[in-house]
């Protein structure tokens, strides 16, 4: 084996930009640090004065008769 460097590496990856720190000296995975990913950008109040203005005493479906 040649002279390697025993510091471990910090990449990158391209395709979901996770961090990962590598043994060079063994190639293994020492860490995966997943990337932040943005929660949904939601107004919960619009969101509950929507579905109460929906809401009114003539909106119900018809039930059903079974025989």
């Amino acid at each position: 084996m040649g002279n390697r460097s025993s510091e471990n590496l910090h990449i990158t990856c391209p395709c979901c930009q996770a961090k990962l720190t590598v043994d060079p000296v063994f190639g293994a995975v020492l860490s995966h640090e997943a990337p932040v990913k943005a929660g949904l950008n939601v107004d919960l109040n619009k969101t509950a004065s929507a579905k109460t203005s929906l809401r009114t005493p003539g909106s119900r479906k018809p039930t059903r008769k079974t025989s």
